[in-house]
């Protein structure tokens, strides 16, 4: 996936997004301690109060800003893209979103100085209807232990300074080092992650006991049963699709020899632990070949690239357990890694009290009712469209809609959950 400074003015970034932003005559002193960074953000420019797209769950983002007015996330065909603040971009305009990656991103380490590289040339749809006619950048780097995509998306008449402030903004970004572990860390113990996650979750998509919450989980149901069929025979579906341009075939066939011949995609979804508590996920031992749970940094550093996001149920683990920070409800990216569409019963323990619910990944709800035994019944459904989840996003920005990964619906949670 590609992603994405005197007065004594200081907007201090909580949350999703920022608490104040100030228009000032110079630029203006911005950190998150949330995200642990800071950047000087240029005069007239306008920053994002809250995620622009908060149903993407990794990356996730932690700064948007632009010259346009600002954007507000907005449905679109694209989850992983800030939709609305690119087709906000005007001919003289420019815009910035960096997200941050946890995981086993393999990105170069960041130079001393940004230069405009990682032209991204469309070669067929595009995600915000102006988009080919925009100059857009896809630079990747690691800086301070952790991996942040950046887009950058300039207008085709900006004069030379617009420039000059996109560079002079990314040169001003200044990360810290995760004092806890990201939301990938750990062992069979994930710590105090995330933040608080986007509200608005709970309701019949998602799955909540106690002070545990899995998002729109309910939500992998409405995938086709054959997104969970391994990643290799995806790609190889992928590329039956005489619609793909050369450079999409070049990069499926990459991700082909990569993935692993039993490698299945994640089913993205997020944990939601309330302040204070303790949670544990298990698969019950009869289903631990067929599934497997990746939140950990084991199993996150098992990812093969360029065939991200695909892993073997072997490489995920059986049970994690989940420590909430003390002070604020805490969130976990990650999911399930699952071979073959079927129902999967999770075993959830909040606070030393244990319940089972059964979860649809590719067959029907009502295959799966919510309590009771589960059976290991494969499902198999026929052909439905493909949402491959293991290849980079902006990568396969343009691919036509069966086969995208994160251009797909952003209500389709195989490709972020909700966030997605």
């Amino acid at each position: 996936m590609r992603q994405w400074p005197v007065m004594l003015v200081v907007a201090t970034l909580a949350g999703c997004g920022i608490e104040e932003v100030h228009s000032v005559a110079a630029p203006t002193q911005l950190r998150s301690a949330e995200h642990g960074f800071s950047a000087q953000v240029p005069d007239g420019w306008h920053v994002a109060p809250e995620s622009l797209t908060p149903r993407l769950t990794n990356p996730v983002e932690i700064f948007s800003a632009g010259t346009a007015p600002v954007a507000r996330p907005r449905e679109g065909a694209c989850a992983q893209v800030p939709v609305d603040a690119l087709e906000r971009v005007g001919p003289r305009d420019a815009f910035v979103t960096v997200q941050e990656r946890f995981g086993a991103a393999r990105f170069p380490d960041r130079a001393a100085r940004f230069v405009l590289t990682g032209r991204v040339v469309h070669d067929g749809a595009t995600c915000a209807g102006n988009e080919a006619e925009l100059e857009e950048y896809s630079i990747e780097f690691r800086d301070a232990g952790r991996s942040f995509h950046v887009l950058v998306a300039i207008g085709p008449s900006a004069p030379a300074e617009r420039r000059d402030e996109v560079l002079a903004l990314l040169d001003s970004l200044r990360f810290e080092p995760r004092s806890t572990p990201s939301p990938h860390s750990g062992g069979p113990m994930v710590d105090c992650g995330g933040g608080p996650f986007p509200s608005g979750w709970r309701g019949r998509d998602s799955v909540a006991v106690g002070a545990l919450g899995l998002p729109w989980v309910r939500q992998h149901a409405e995938q086709p049963g054959t997104s969970f069929d391994p990643a290799a025979i995806q790609l190889r579906r992928l590329l039956r699709d005489e619609t793909l341009t050369a450079r999409q075939r070049r990069e499926a066939r990459a991700a082909l020899r990569a993935a692993a011949p039993d490698a299945h995609g994640i089913a993205e979804t997020a944990v939601v632990l309330a302040a204070g508590h303790t949670a544990t996920l298990s698969v019950p031992a009869e289903f631990r070949k067929q599934v497997s749970l990746s939140y950990t940094k084991r199993s996150h550093d098992r990812e093969r690239p360029p065939a991200w996001g695909a892993l073997r149920v072997a490489d995920g683990d059986h049970s994690v357990a989940f420590r909430a920070c003390p002070d604020h409800e805490t969130h976990w990216i990650g999911g399930f890694v699952v071979a073959g569409a079927q129902c999967v019963p999770l075993e959830i323990t909040v606070d030393g009290q244990t319940r089972r619910r059964n979860l649809a990944f590719g067959v029907p709800r009502h295959a799966c009712p919510p309590h009771g035994d589960a059976t290991q019944k494969r499902f198999e459904l026929g052909l439905s469209a493909v949402r491959f989840p293991a290849m980079p996003q902006r990568t396969l920005a343009a691919l036509p809609p069966a086969g995208r990964r994160d251009c797909a619906s952003a209500t389709s949670p195989h490709t972020s959950t909700r966030p997605s």
